[in-house]
């Protein structure tokens, strides 16, 4: 409802008003997105107990801490062993691929992840060393590349992407285990 036009307008802005659960939340620098009723009047993320501990929402195991919204993960304290792990992998002659399954049983991990955030914190932490990134090593059984090639996931990689796999894959080869033949064509 509208005032009339002679009425001053509300002082609340009007988009709010009508999208009550699309406000600011201040503990993600003012980021507008979805969030319930009752986590928007606490202002807690999500994940977070909301009743001290009492009744904690679902998901609320993992751990908390605000470094531009970022979420600490359940398998986050494994990411070393990962890397050990693909370190030996790299360094095996031939040089071995695990799939996303063979991984997962030998870091303690369910098959289907969360692989995601461990992966993207082990590229980025190779990215910045200026080191061949490991996470190309593990491949996706039906296509035989890595699921996740430049931070992103495609069932089918792009011709791009075929290419940095390609790429990358050589400078572990270089690094880890010289003289083997890249496994992409």
């Amino acid at each position: 409802m509208r005032p009339p036009p002679s009425l001053p307008k509300p002082a609340t802005d009007s988009s709010l008003a009508e999208k009550p659960f699309l406000r600011p939340f201040p503990a993600c620098g003012g980021l507008r997105f979805p969030v319930s009723a009752r986590r928007h009047r606490l202002q807690a993320p999500f994940g977070a107990p909301v009743s001290g501990g009492k009744n904690p929402v679902p998901n609320s195991k993992r751990e908390w801490h605000c470094n531009f919204c970022e979420v600490k993960m359940r398998y986050m304290h494994k990411k070393n062993l990962i890397k050990a792990e693909l370190e030996r992998c790299a360094r095996e002659k031939p040089i071995k691929r695990p799939t996303y399954t063979e991984l997962g049983q030998a870091v303690g991990m369910p098959p289907q992840g969360p692989w995601q955030p461990v992966l993207d914190s082990l590229a980025r932490d190779a990215e910045s060393a200026k080191e061949p990134d490991l996470t190309f090593l593990p491949k996706n059984a039906r296509t035989g590349y890595p699921s996740r090639i430049g931070r992103t996931t495609k069932r089918n990689p792009q011709p791009w992407q075929r290419d940095k796999a390609r790429t990358e894959m050589q400078r572990i080869i270089d690094k880890y285990n010289p003289g083997q033949a890249n496994p992409f064509p």
